[in-house]
């Protein structure tokens, strides 16, 4: 597939230092797809769902998301559960990338769904290591749908 037609990776996350940190991450790993960015539940299910029937289809579903857990208008959870419940929305990974580490969160997103759970370190050089193995994995060796 070429650059101009490959899925965008999808990120929720309403923290520009923390959006700034991962694109920082992502850039250094030479990750080259297309970022689409919201900040909000609210956006994320429109853009996803649009009431609209002919709105957003120029652009194709994502390749993968990377959900954040605690957003000003809801929480990720919300987001995955409408995904996996909804037979409209295409198949694609989500990953969960919060800086919970209470094992009951992680517990949860896996059983709502998710494909993966990803903590945010506080360590700008470990969450490059993290992003690097996150996109080695989906983006090299995966198949992504």
């Amino acid at each position: 597939m070429d650059k101009k037609h490959e899925k965008a990776l999808l990120i929720v996350e309403d923290s520009d230092e923390d959006y700034e940190l991962t694109r920082w991450a992502l850039r250094r790993v030479g990750f080259k797809r297309p970022i689409q960015r919201f900040t909000r539940v609210d956006d994320t299910l429109e853009f996803l769902f649009p009431l609209d029937r002919t709105a957003h289809r120029a652009l194709a579903p994502p390749a993968l998301a990377l959900l954040d857990v605690n957003l000003p208008d809801g929480t990720g959870r919300e987001i995955l559960e409408a995904i996996r419940c909804d037979p409209r929305c295409p198949p694609f990974p989500i990953v969960m990338l919060t800086t919970s580490n209470n094992p009951r969160d992680v517990e949860l997103y896996y059983r709502l769904g998710a494909a993966g759970y990803l903590i945010k370190p506080l360590s700008r050089e470990l969450f490059a290591s993290r992003i690097d193995a996150f996109v080695s994995y989906w983006f090299m060796a995966a198949t992504l749908p």
